[in-house]
């Protein structure tokens, strides 16, 4: 099931656009690009595809969760066009700096001076294409224990030829839904744990929960190969629990899968 993916009105406005053959077209005050001062009015061609293929993290909100793997209740509303509190993925000094190869892992490059040292953070992290699958489940809830699923086929003529309901079209909680999702592979390597724990206690103080609550699901585009992200929205806030010292490990990681999407009920 869906959990916990707040959309954006940017991202309905994308998905709106694909689905009229338009050009998406960014609002002003929307984009990352405007918050972090990167490229902020750069322009992508006309009929640039400005799907997701970024995350953002933040320690931002206040939700709590049952444990590290559960999800929270996003506390952004479907204007909100940034996080609450993003950190970057990666902080290091120029001497320290990534290499080429490593730098095409990550985009809104920043040099930014603390105590009086440069640093460059790297605040969003690039999608691979294996990293995102899209499922389609009927969920179907049960009143005696959690509810079922299954996978949604059309492998029978029915579909072409509805009957029409006689009721007022009223869903009910046992009718369940259709659930189409994106299942997005959520990871981070030791060096990366490593790097955020090193950059909020930079950045906010030892003292601060090391806590990634807020993940932003982006879509944007490089303006040429390897070059920066430009008009890049968050279309999805996911609301998570991710405590970065308790489950760091220094030789495999953290991995889980977030999902967003859409459901439509199932009609008596």
């Amino acid at each position: 099931m869906i959990i916990n993916s707040q959309r954006t009105i940017y991202g309905l406005e994308y998905m709106t656009s694909k689905i009229a053959g338009d050009n998406h077209v960014t609002r002003p005050n929307t984009t990352l690009n405007e918050k972090h001062g990167i490229l902020p009015t750069a322009k992508a061609p006309a009929g640039t595809d400005l799907g997701i293929k970024y995350l953002a993290i933040g320690i931002g909100g206040n939700n709590p969760v049952a444990g590290v793997n559960e999800y929270s209740y996003s506390q952004h509303g479907i204007q909100d066009a940034a996080l609450f509190q993003q950190i970057p993925f990666v902080m290091r000094t120029a001497a320290q700096d990534l290499t080429a190869t490593e730098q095409s892992m990550y985009k809104h490059r920043v040099s930014r001076t603390v105590s009086g040292v440069q640093y460059f953070l790297y605040y969003l992290k690039v999608l691979q294409p294996m990293d995102i699958s899209r499922e389609t489940y009927v969920v179907t809830p049960s009143s005696v224990g959690p509810s079922s699923l299954s996978v949604f086929t059309t492998d029978t003529p029915a579909h072409l030829n509805p009957v029409m309901r006689t009721s007022n079209r009223v869903p009910t909680n046992s009718n369940g839904y259709v659930s189409a999702m994106v299942k997005i592979k959520f990871s981070l390597t030791p060096s990366e744990m490593q790097d955020i724990q090193n950059a909020i206690d930079l950045l906010y103080g030892t003292g601060t929960n090391k806590i990634i609550t807020e993940i932003g699901v982006c879509g944007g585009v490089e303006v040429s190969p390897g070059g920066e992200a430009v008009e890049v929205q968050i279309h999805y806030h996911v609301g998570t629990g991710i405590d970065i010292p308790l489950v760091y490990s220094p030789t495999t990681g953290y991995s889980r899968a977030i999902e967003i999407g859409g459901s439509e009920p199932l009609y008596a």
